[in-house]
C-alpha cells in the first residue's frame, strides 16, 4: 500500500477495510522502476520511504512501519516521532539512537509496537499475519490478566462480605445475650 494511515482505514461491518491504493497502484503500473521513497505520508513513512535511494529497499514491511504508528498513536494518544517537516523528520528515522518514548503505551503491547518501529526492516514482524498473530496474542494476555484481577477482587469481596456476615452475627448474638441478662 506504502500509505496507510488513519484516514485510509475504513470500519466496515466490524472489519477494517484499507482504503485509497492509488499509490500502491501508480507503483505498480510503473513495474517498479518508480523509486518508492519520499513518497506518501511523513508521519507514518517507513525509514527506508524516506531515505532509501533503491525501489528493491521498500517492501511491504513499510506498511507495518505505519501500522505501528497508528498503535502508538492509538496507545499513547500521540505520535512516536515528532517533527517540525520533512527534514526534520529525515534526521530523526536516520539517527538510531532516537527511539520512541513507549513508556505510556500498556505494557503487554510494547514489545508489538517496538517490533513495528524497528528502523531495520528485517527486524520488524515479517508479514502481516505475523503482526496480527502477536497482537492476539497480546491481547489474550491483556483478557487473561483482566479475567484474574476481576476474580481475586470478587473473591476479596466475597471473603469481606462474609467477614461482614459473621461480625453482624456475632454482635447481633452480644446484643442478645445482654437483653437477657
Amino acid at each position: 500500500h506504502l500509505d496507510l494511515k488513519p484516514e485510509n482505514l475504513l470500519l466496515v461491518g466490524g472489519a477494517v477495510k484499507v482504503a485509497d491504493f492509488g499509490l500502491a497502484r501508480s507503483l505498480e503500473g510503473l513495474g517498479g522502476a518508480f523509486v518508492r521513497h519520499g513518497v506518501g505520508t511523513p508521519e507514518y513513512m517507513a525509514p527506508e520511504q524516506v531515505l532509501a535511494a533503491r525501489p528493491e529497499d521498500v517492501d511491504h514491511r513499510a506498511d507495518l512501519w505505519a501500522v505501528g504508528v497508528m498503535l502508538f498513536e492509538l496507545l499513547d494518544g500521540s505520535r512516536p516521532f515528532r517533527a517540525r517537516d520533512r527534514e526534520q523528520l529525515k534526521q530523526i528515522l536516520r539517527d538510531r539512537d532516537i527511539r520512541p518514548n513507549l513508556r505510556r503505551v500498556p505494557e503487554p503491547f510494547r514489545s508489538v509496537v517496538q517490533a513495528c518501529l524497528e528502523r531495520d526492516p528485517e527486524a520488524r514482524p515479517e508479514s502481516a499475519e505475523a503482526l496480527r498473530t502477536s497482537v492476539l496474542e497480546q491481547a489474550a494476555a491483556v483478557v487473561l490478566e483482566s479475567e484474574r484481577r476481576a476474580a481475586e477482587l470478587a473473591r476479596k469481596q466475597a471473603e469481606e462480605a462474609a467477614a461482614a456476615g459473621a461480625a453482624e452475627e456475632l454482635a447481633q448474638a452480644r446484643a442478645a445475650e445482654q437483653a437477657r441478662r
